[in-house]
C-alpha cells in the first residue's frame, strides 16, 4: 500500500518527474503517471469524432462569436464558444457539413432567456424565399417581470447566413414600446433569404430604463427562432 503523507506535504516523486503529474486533492498531494507513459493512449471513436469536428468547426465558431458577442450585450458570453460547438457538432458528425439545424430554439444565454422574459407569442413563416417573423399584437403584457426601473422595450431580429469568414448578417429593430402598453402596433420582421446558404434567425428583447439601456442582463433575452438552408 502506498504511503499516505500528511496534509500539505508533497511526497517525493516515484520516478522521472517528466513522467508524472503532481495532483492536489484538497491539499493532500500525490503523483500520478501521465497518460501514455506505460501504454499508448487510444482515443475512442466518439473522442476522435469530437476532435475532427472541433477542427472543422473552429473557423465558423470563431466568426460566429465575433458577430454575436456585440449583439448579445449585456448578456454574459462566457459559455458561448462551448455552446456553439455543442449545437453544431452533431450535424457535422452526421453529414460532414456545417449547418445550423442544431441551433433551432436555442437560447444564447442559459439563464437570461427570451422564453422567460417575452410573453408575447411569435411565429415564423417562410414563403418564396421570404422569412416573416411576426409578434402577437395587441399584447398588453409583452414583458414578464420588467423591474421597477424599466420604462420601455424594443425587439430586434438578426438574420445570419454563411459559414467561416463568409458569414453575413442583416438586422431589424422595432420602435420603442412603452412597458405599460406592451406591443400596441403591428410588429413584423421580414428578410429575404439567401439562396443555397445555411441561415439562422435570432430574436432579441432589449429593455430600457428611461433614455438608457437597462443595466441588468435579466431584462434581456436572445433566442434562435428559426434555421434553414
Amino acid at each position: 500500500m502506498a504511503k499516505k503523507y500528511p496534509r500539505g506535504v508533497v511526497p517525493p516523486c516515484p520516478g522521472n518527474p517528466t513522467d508524472y503529474d503532481l495532483v492536489n486533492r484538497n491539499a493532500y498531494y500525490y503523483w500520478r503517471a501521465r497518460k501514455g507513459t506505460y501504454k499508448p493512449v487510444v482515443l475512442s471513436e466518439a473522442l476522435l469524432q469530437r476532435n475532427y469536428a472541433l477542427k472543422a468547426l473552429s473557423p465558423t465558431i470563431k466568426y460566429l462569436r465575433h458577430i454575436l458577442i456585440p449583439y448579445m450585450k449585456p448578456l454574459p458570453t462566457g459559455s458561448l464558444h462551448n455552446n456553439l460547438f455543442k449545437w453544431l457538432q452533431q450535424s457535422w458528425i452526421d453529414t460532414g457539413q456545417i449547418d445550423y439545424s442544431g441551433m433551432r430554439g436555442k437560447e444564447l444565454h442559459d439563464t437570461y432567456t427570451l422564453q422567460k422574459i417575452l410573453q408575447a407569442v411569435y411565429s415564423c413563416t417562410l414563403q418564396d424565399h421570404i422569412l416573416q417573423l411576426r409578434l402577437q399584437y395587441p399584447c398588453a403584457k409583452a414583458v414578464s417581470k420588467p423591474g421597477p426601473l424599466v420604462t420601455q422595450f424594443a425587439l430586434e431580429a438578426l438574420l445570419l447566413w454563411g459559414t467561416g469568414d463568409d458569414i453575413r448578417t442583416s438586422s431589424r429593430q422595432t420602435l420603442l414600446f412603452d412597458i405599460t402598453e406592451g406591443i400596441n402596433s403591428e410588429c413584423v420582421f421580414e428578410f429575404e433569404l439567401p439562396q443555397g446558404q445555411h441561415w439562422l434567425a435570432i430574436l432579441k428583447l432589449v429593455s430600457f430604463e428611461g433614455d438608457e439601456n437597462a443595466k441588468h442582463p435579466k431584462y434581456y433575452g436572445m433566442r434562435v427562432v428559426e434555421v434553414g438552408g
